[in-house]
């Protein structure tokens, strides 16, 4: 595989994306990391400065496209491969790269965010980060999202020394949490310390730009009130002034606050349902971690946002109905696959959606279609029980 493969591939795939099918865009998309695996595998992009450049080239093209897709965890990684690239070309580690320091007496030599790592192919440890980052976005990407978590879990406690390494980890971490779990309140935590690690280090936010941006923006949708919605609007000015969401959504949310009087609790459900339809899947975004996400904060905050009682059932029923898709849609792609249930990958989530009803059965209590999620609960925990 060489780089004329990936060019012809992602030819391939910009065709299969714009005709709009989910289907043929992710059997597209997956050929297409298949040819990058290959690429990676066969070593190319450390043979020669240039090759060097196709590589960086190559990761930032993905990066842009997991920008385009809302793939917010296929864009920081692509991102973090490119920049890992781009180090190693300054700092003499690839053949026909300028080295800008000279290597200290074991053969390494000094990378600001990295730490003292070796020559590419002395390079154990960080090449395991690298195995061990991919293979759990690989997990999550396949839905298996407690293998997932376990796995950053663990990669989060090894990696406190190195703050590049860590802030990569947590911010993957928090981008499971807001896009496939429905853990909005876990995410926005993780996230507030992305930002604090990114405002403690400069070096750190020029190296990590990206994952800056995106937390900032994040937070932004996971906001609980429009002045911490417009104080990380002001601070994604600072960091990425071209953020589409600074000129497409923040003027739209404002006005409806300043000028049209909305509660933030309206603002939060618009927000939420624009991640999905469901009167039209034609028109679905199907980002219903996301949406789960949103109303995950809701429901913990329904005091402090002032919710109508009537419209705490709507956030119980819409995000029960959420999380119970994201499961059952992960079931089916297993079953359609002919691969065995994993059932550790899904029980945390139903218990989850189940303890969430049970924790409020003063309001959902006579709610037909909220006793129905409930019941849907019930019959998936005991199938994967059995």
């Amino acid at each position: 595989m060489n780089f004329s493969d990936f060019a012809h591939t992602y030819q391939s795939f910009r065709a299969a994306f714009s005709l709009g099918d989910k289907r043929t865009t992710k059997k597209a998309l997956k050929e297409l990391e298949q040819v990058i695996k290959q690429i990676e595998k066969s070593r190319v992009m450390f043979t020669s400065g240039q090759n060097a450049m196709e590589g960086i080239a190559m990761y930032e093209q993905m990066a842009h496209l997991g920008e385009e897709m809302m793939k917010p965890m296929m864009m920081v990684k692509y991102t973090q491969k490119a920049e890992m690239m781009r180090t190693m070309l300054q700092n003499g580690m690839i053949e026909g790269g300028a080295p800008s320091s000279a290597p200290d007496a074991q053969g390494t030599v000094n990378v600001q965010g990295f730490g003292n790592i070796g020559r590419i192919e002395r390079n154990p440890n960080y090449q395991s980060f690298e195995s061990q980052f991919d293979q759990a976005i690989d997990l999550a990407d396949k839905g298996f999202y407690y293998s997932a978590i376990t796995q950053m879990e663990e990669m989060e406690r090894k990696s406190v020394a190195n703050p590049f390494q860590n802030v990569v980890v947590n911010y993957n971490l928090g981008a499971i949490c807001f896009t496939k779990l429905g853990k909005g309140k876990r995410a926005k935590q993780i996230f507030e310390g992305c930002v604090r690690a990114f405002d403690g280090s400069p070096s750190l936010a020029q190296q990590g730009m990206p994952m800056h941006a995106a937390a900032l923006e994040n937070l932004m949708l996971l906001s609980l009130d429009f002045d911490e919605y417009q104080k990380w609007a002001n601070e994604l000015r600072i960091v990425a002034p071209d953020s589409a969401i600074l000129s497409g959504q923040f003027p739209a949310v404002k006005e409806k606050v300043e000028v049209e009087g909305w509660a933030w609790w309206q603002s939060m459900f618009a927000i939420a349902m624009s991640y999905y339809n469901r009167n039209d899947p034609a028109k679905d975004p199907g980002l219903y971690g996301n949406a789960a996400s949103v109303f995950d904060l809701v429901i913990e905050n329904r005091r402090s946002l002032r919710l109508p009682r009537e419209e705490m059932r709507t956030a119980l029923y819409e995000y029960n109905a959420l999380i119970i898709k994201i499961v059952s849609e992960n079931i089916k792609t297993e079953e359609n696959a002919g691969r065995p249930l994993r059932p550790e990958e899904y029980l945390f989530m139903l218990e989850q959606g189940r303890n969430t009803i049970d924790a409020y059965k003063d309001i959902t209590e006579g709610d037909a279609n909220i006793a129905h999620e409930r019941q849907t609960y019930t019959m998936y925990i005991d199938a994967l029980t059995q």
